[in-house]
């Protein structure tokens, strides 16, 4: 067995539906190709996403199928393949027993058979495709041994990485297919998108339509399915739901709050998302979101925040101290000793000698301002009596008329040269 991928590199699809026949033995059908056009629109659409080709009516020739089953030999291993069929089917015995089964082309003659599919010619795509996955679904009528089909003996865990060929039919050899009742229907409802919230298998879609078949028809049609040649007991696989994010399992608003495209709000949803870290349901789901967001998000106040609550510093506690010790209670003796009195020492003043009397201490003068403005008004006026005497004096003398006097302003001359300290020339005025 190769080294399957656990997913598919690619899905294709044959769908072919025919209603009216070019031979009138073969009886108009009402709805296989809306059924083959119906389900090809599911195939392709999400979440499948196979790619489909559609035969309907006198496209589906012989020859056209066979083109159609060789184009999808040109897939790779890790592929799969639905070849559909909607239309007439029957079996012809040989002279020995064995059975053959047909598909009826819209150019098919009943009474030549190499004019029809032989089922083996379709299910021969398995011979020379690499697909790992084949399934053969038949809204018609086949038996068992015509189809080839075995039951599957063992299940795989893992069905993706084994090969499996599948087929699915309508009903047996000896019952007639409904065209009111079709198998298509079912398949359609089964691969329901809406519905597909689970892995969605061939198997379980087998026994779905099986089982709804038989109710709907009181069991008169019950459709078959099993492996054939060269199945290795796996599974096609039409849709496996992805695998839940740890961001996927949190509380919606936190969920919000952690993925919103504003970075402020996925800073404080971070502040929620650290209170609870060591919550036992969610807090294996919370580390692993912010193991993510402190390398992958784009703001860097977010990547430091979350590094932050994975990281958070410690803190270093100190001892408390120890409980002082309890008080010891001693109990008082009931007679308490007698006081005893120690007499008083006895202190000798020290005797200074007479000769060496003690300085008594200098009472320290205040210091006294010179009022120098005082000192020399009192001698300038002096000045100028004594000057006024002398000039009156030589005047009476020498009996000569008065010359001019010199008077002075004492006060005036004091204060200017007490206060400006310029230098002054007495001033003269005749009388």
């Amino acid at each position: 067995m190769s080294g399957y991928l656990d997913t598919y590199t690619e899905s294709r699809a044959l769908l072919i539906g025919i209603n009216d026949y070019s031979n009138p033995v073969f009886q108009p059908l009402g709805s296989a190709q809306r059924d083959a056009a119906d389900l090809s629109d599911l195939l392709a659409g999400e979440p499948y996403n196979f790619q489909t080709r559609l035969l309907l009516g006198s496209d589906a020739t012989k020859q056209a199928v066979l083109d159609a089953l060789y184009d999808l030999r040109d897939v790779d291993e890790n592929s799969r393949v639905i070849v559909y069929f909607a239309g007439h089917g029957y079996t012809i015995p040989d002279r020995f027993g064995h059975e053959t089964g047909y598909l009826a082309c819209t150019d098919t003659i009943p009474q030549r058979d190499y004019t029809a599919l032989e089922l083996e010619e379709v299910m021969n795509l398995r011979r020379f495709s690499a697909a790992k996955h084949v399934a053969f679904i038949f809204d018609s009528c086949f038996s068992g041994s015509a189809l080839g089909m075995t039951r599957l003996r063992s299940a795989a865990d893992r069905f993706v990485e084994r090969r499996a060929y599948q087929v699915l039919s309508a009903g047996a050899g000896d019952q007639a297919v409904s065209d009111r009742r079709s198998m298509t229907r079912l398949l359609v409802q089964a691969l329901d998108p809406a519905e597909a919230f689970d892995c969605l298998r061939l198997n379980a879609v087998a026994l779905y339509v099986q089982e709804q078949m038989a109710r709907d028809t009181k069991n008169t049609q019950i459709p078959q399915f099993g492996h054939i040649e060269g199945s290795q007991g796996g599974d096609l696989v039409f849709y496996e739901p992805p695998e839940a994010q740890p961001v996927d399992l949190l509380p919606e608003r936190l969920r919000r709050g952690l993925t919103h495209e504003d970075p402020d709000m996925r800073f404080f949803a971070i502040e929620r998302a650290e209170k609870l870290l060591d919550d036992p349901q969610h807090g294996a789901n919370i580390q692993a979101v912010l193991e993510d967001m402190q390398t992958d998000d784009p703001d860097r106040e977010v990547r430091r925040r979350a590094y932050e609550a994975l990281h958070p510093p410690e803190i270093a506690y100190e001892p408390e101290p120890p409980p002082p010790p309890e008080p010891v209670y001693e109990p008082q003796p009931d007679h308490l000793p007698a006081p005893v009195f120690q007499p008083l020492p006895v202190i000798h003043e020290r005797e200074e000698p007479r000769d060496q009397v003690p300085s008594q201490p200098v009472k320290p003068q205040p210091k006294t301002r010179t009022r120098w403005p005082l000192i020399v008004t009192v001698s300038v006026c002096g000045l100028a009596i004594v000057i006024g005497a002398i000039v009156g004096i030589r005047a009476l003398i020498n009996n000569q008329s008065p010359e001019p006097t010199v008077t002075l302003e004492p006060l005036e001359l004091a204060l200017a040269g007490v206060y400006s300290n310029d230098r002054w020339e007495p001033y003269i005025e005749f009388i």
